[in-house]
């Protein structure tokens, strides 16, 4: 059986942490930005994943708060860069949209 280190754990969960908020972020951003009603398939997609994407817009910056606390607010962590963008777009959302 394959053992993984602690370490590659870690950045494999910082890197999954990262991709999931760069992707919720893009979704909000370009979906408030573009009529995604004009193409009903386009609109049906952004109705079914609407909350879903909310959901994970404001628990990962809670998520990758932990897990900086645990790497002691490292600048190498991409938990800490995860939690900027999460803020940034929330705070987007929610005063220029």
């Amino acid at each position: 059986m394959l053992q993984t280190s602690s370490g590659s754990l870690k950045k494999r969960t910082s890197k999954i942490i990262l991709i999931l908020t760069i992707a919720a972020a893009m979704f909000w951003i370009l979906g408030k930005s573009f009529d995604v009603y004009r193409w009903p398939i386009v609109g049906a997609v952004f109705e079914i994943l609407w909350l879903p994407s909310l959901i994970i817009l404001f628990i990962l910056p809670i998520v990758s708060l932990v897990y900086c606390f645990k790497e002691k607010f490292s600048l190498k962590s991409l938990n800490l860069y995860s939690m900027i963008i999460a803020i940034a777009a929330l705070l987007t959302i929610i005063f220029y949209m």
